[in-house]
């Protein structure tokens, strides 16, 4: 089937499918006892239900702690996640195909398998971006839970995109059963619905531009197949390396403009290489120009800190909206540190959108260690009185991204943070 594609985005589990599938698996498996037959049974943690078909690029499984690799077993209660121009194609063990775009996220949650049809039930955990649903017929019986709604399907194809602020699907074969807090709705081949925690399924036939972006995005990343799952793809596998550049290609702004986009290049272009600072995220690259002639010590220490890989893995454990987004705690719990503590180095720069600041204790002016935060708006009241160290050049948008919370329910985390000096040329010219 050729379907003409309609997701980027965030969100967070709210459990409204998991409470509805739990109950359900619950209840089969006592009416099964009760009948005599042999019932349905939970999945254990850590049980194969399926294995990781194609990889491309840097997708990871078990909060960053995993890298995946084309082959491996894709288990029950395991996380997955796609980085940046990475996607990700599983077959779960009824051949049914489940695609991840990029900067998108997954908990395979509360299932159960009839041991007769090795079929398994329960819901997928979407937490963020695009997922594209293949349930064969008679195959995948699951419910797909976001933070807005409830999506339940068996033998549908269909995209769903989750953000922060809705849940939208576009179907292409059979129907799906929406279900949000205000109502719920059946959707079918050639609809499209979106909904939010606050406002009922609205169904028409125009997706979004998002979702139009996000789909055509995994299209490129993850070249379509009119085959069943079960087929050897006939695509690439993985992504191929770019080609390195030629050895007299040192300066960023002889990077091509097709590698990265000009708002990037122009962002990076005839910066000091030794005092850039880039920060993957699964939703983005953050470039920080670092200020030396600002703050010397704490630029020395960070770049001391990012160069023992200190940083790497760490989560946005305070993230206030409209105000600062903050990280570099090894505890997470702000008031974990390196253990070694900085003099402030004050300054007249003020604390506008994107400033990087050094977090000491409360009234403790010298007391900065390994924890910093990057400003979301204006905070007037911080000038003078924290340290100011960097200040986002590129990527300040993908902090309004970031889950909320204090502390989030489930954080965002830092992948890699790197010095742009040590890290090669290709890699710094693509976002």
């Amino acid at each position: 089937m050729q379907n003409a594609r309609v997701g980027f985005g965030r969100t967070v589990s709210s459990g409204l499918g998991r409470l509805a599938v739990r109950g359900a698996a619950g209840l089969a498996v006592l009416m099964a006892l009760w009948s005599g037959v042999t019932p349905i049974r939970a999945a254990e943690p850590g049980e194969r239900i399926g294995a990781a078909d194609i990889i491309v690029r840097n997708v990871f499984g078990d909060n960053l702690d995993k890298r995946i690799a084309r082959g491996d077993p894709i288990l029950f209660q395991q996380r997955i996640s796609t980085g940046v121009e990475s996607a990700a194609r599983i077959v779960f063990i009824d051949d049914s195909d489940l695609r991840l775009g990029e900067r998108a996220e997954i908990l395979l949650d509360e299932l159960v398998c009839n041991p007769e049809t090795s079929i398994f039930s329960g819901t997928i955990e979407l937490v963020r971006g695009l997922m594209r649903v293949r349930a064969r017929p008679g195959g995948l019986d699951v419910t797909v839970s976001t933070r807005a709604a409830a999506i339940g399907i068996r033998g549908t194809e269909f995209d769903v995109l989750a953000t922060s602020r809705a849940t939208e699907i576009a179907v292409y074969e059979g129907s799906i059963e929406v279900t949000s807090p205000t109502g719920s709705v059946r959707v079918g081949a050639g609809e499209v619905v979106r909904v939010t925690a606050a406002t009922a399924p609205v169904v028409g036939t125009a997706p979004t531009a998002a979702l139009v972006a996000a789909a055509a995005r995994l299209d490129s990343l993850l070249p379509d197949d009119t085959g069943p799952a079960s087929e050897p793809p006939t695509e690439r596998t993985e992504a191929e390396p770019a080609e390195p550049p030629p050895a007299a290609e040192t300066r960023l702004a002889q990077a091509p403009l097709e590698d990265a986009g000009a708002e990037y290049l122009a962002a990076i272009a005839g910066k000091d290489r030794e005092n850039l600072l880039l920060m993957e995220l699964l939703l983005g690259r953050l470039v920080i120009e670092m200020r030396p002639d600002l703050a010397p010590n704490h630029v020395a220490r960070i770049k001391e800190l990012v160069r023992e890989g200190f940083y790497d893995g760490l989560v946005f454990h305070n993230v206030v909206d409209g105000f600062a987004a903050e990280t570099g705690d090894p505890d997470a719990t702000g008031f974990g540190g390196s253990g070694q503590q900085l003099e402030a180095e004050l300054s007249g720069q003020p604390f506008v959108r994107g400033t990087v600041g050094m977090k000491h204790q409360l009234g403790r002016l010298n007391t900065a260690d390994s924890q910093f935060f990057i400003i979301l708006g204006r905070a007037a009241h911080l000038d003078g009185r924290y340290t100011v160290w960097g200040q986002v050049i590129y990527g300040i948008e993908f902090t309004d991204l970031l889950v909320r919370g204090q502390p989030p329910a489930e954080p965002d985390r830092i992948v890699t943070l790197r010095i742009a000096a040590d890290v090669e040329f290709e890699q710094i010219v693509r976002r």
